[in-house]
């Protein structure tokens, strides 16, 4: 088992650093963490993140049934629990509404366009997921077409969502995703944009696959 304490402490790290970076606002966000084969530690529900204390976690089943703790867990637990079930070697999800990415989630344009090295070694092509209420199992159904592909996700008139093998490791992806955001954003103002062609962009995944980072090989198409 996991030292329970370590993660607890990761989850409130990552939590006030995206309330400090204005990724999430009031209550909203929610992070967690697989303990085990059986459980996930989750944040709870009605919570401000960047002021969570231990006792605020909860540890359920892979079921969403509470087995310690006093509040609610996250209303988007569903969509958590369908990703650990779905990939294996996602430890941590973490789940934010940062500015410029979900600019592009509430947009009819695509965030996907090849002009950031980092990014596309980073998170290859970020999933565009079709709107659903949120908290809903609908909202977490729509994610299986990408789930076993992608580890950043754009939920539609929503917000992100990033994965990785640990708590830290999804945080410097939603850090990521926001950033390549903020440039894509800022290079449309500009004019058109300098895309890398398929050349380099399979160089670039090449590179990804080399650094064993999990989840989609895809390309720009």
């Amino acid at each position: 088992m996991k030292n329970l304490d370590k993660i607890k402490n990761q989850i409130i790290e990552v939590g006030r650093r995206l309330y400090q970076k204005n990724y999430v606002a009031a209550n909203n966000g929610n992070l967690s963490c697989r303990i085990d084969k059986k459980r996930i530690l989750i944040t709870p529900s009605g919570v401000n993140k960047g002021f969570m204390q231990a006792d605020d976690l909860l540890i359920t089943d892979r079921e969403g049934r509470v087995l310690q703790g006093t509040l609610q867990p996250s209303s988007e637990i569903k969509l958590h629990l369908l990703i650990y079930k779905n990939r294996e070697d996602v430890q941590s999800v973490c789940h934010a509404h940062s500015a410029y990415a979900t600019a592009f989630a509430c947009s009819q344009k695509s965030i996907n366009c090849p002009i950031l090295s980092d990014e596309i070694i980073s998170l290859g092509k970020i999933a565009e997921v079709e709107y659903a209420p949120p908290g809903s199992q609908q909202l977490a159904d729509n994610l299986l077409p990408w789930i076993k592909e992608h580890d950043a996700f754009l939920l539609e008139n929503h917000g992100a969502v990033t994965t990785g093998e640990t708590m830290t490791s999804a945080y410097y992806k939603m850090e990521t995703l926001e950033h390549f955001a903020r440039i894509n954003y800022l290079v449309q103002q500009l004019g058109s944009a300098k895309t890398l062609n398929k050349e380099q962009i399979s160089e670039l995944l090449a590179l990804r696959q080399q650094f064993n980072v999990s989840g989609n090989l895809n390309k720009f198409e």
